[in-house]
């Protein structure tokens, strides 16, 4: 998807976050709203690596397989948790 490397190379202009973009696949024959939906995704990931992790790099990896798309956005910040997050959500977004 070249909007992925689109967003990734407006990223490094704008802000001192580095972002690597890893993509294994081909994303040939997608539907349109899912390209929307994997793009709004990863931006929204990116912005809140931007406004709360403190990171300097985040890497995206994407991978296109035959029948399902895989989209990880890990980075090098900190974890923030809410005082009141349940011990059920914190096992859901570590594990």
């Amino acid at each position: 998807m070249a909007a992925l490397q689109y967003l990734v190379n407006e990223l490094a202009q704008q802000d001192s976050l580095q972002v690597s973009l890893d993509v294994e696949g081909i994303a040939d024959n997608l539907p349109a709203e899912m390209e929307v939906t994997i793009y709004r995704i990863v931006q929204e990931a990116l912005t809140n690596v931007r406004k709360h992790a403190q990171a300097s790099h985040a890497q995206v990896q994407a991978q296109f397989l035959s029948r399902q798309v895989v989209v990880t956005v890990h980075d090098d910040g900190v974890v923030h948790y809410a005082e009141e997050t349940s011990d059920l959500v914190r096992w859901a977004i570590l594990g």
